[in-house]
């Protein structure tokens, strides 16, 4: 569901918007929790060493973190590929940027 520019908060010099006030609080008190992983970049190609833009739409979660993707070619890679070290490379890469 989209959020509503009346229901905001500006964290990591980004504008998130959310749909209740509920939610809004929730992230307020643990960004960290509920923000996309590497950046907002596709976690295919983050785990591949390169950035790529993301379907706002395509999402997994993973062990409590969300993951974004490109489109759904690259999500079923990642799903295909999810406990072959994908996460962990993902995270070194990501570190090294």
């Amino acid at each position: 569901m989209p959020g509503s520019a009346a229901i905001d908060f500006d964290w990591g010099q980004v504008e998130w918007r959310f749909a209740s006030e509920a939610n809004r609080l929730a992230f307020q008190n643990d960004p960290q929790r509920y923000a996309p992983q590497y950046g907002g970049f596709c976690a295919t190609a983050v785990s591949n060493g390169f950035t790529a833009e993301i379907e706002p739409d395509v999402w997994h979660v993973a062990d409590g973190r969300l993951f974004l993707f490109n489109g759904e070619g690259s999500r079923a890679d990642w799903l295909a590929a999810l406990g072959s070290g994908l996460v962990e490379q993902g995270d070194v890469n990501w570190a090294k940027r």
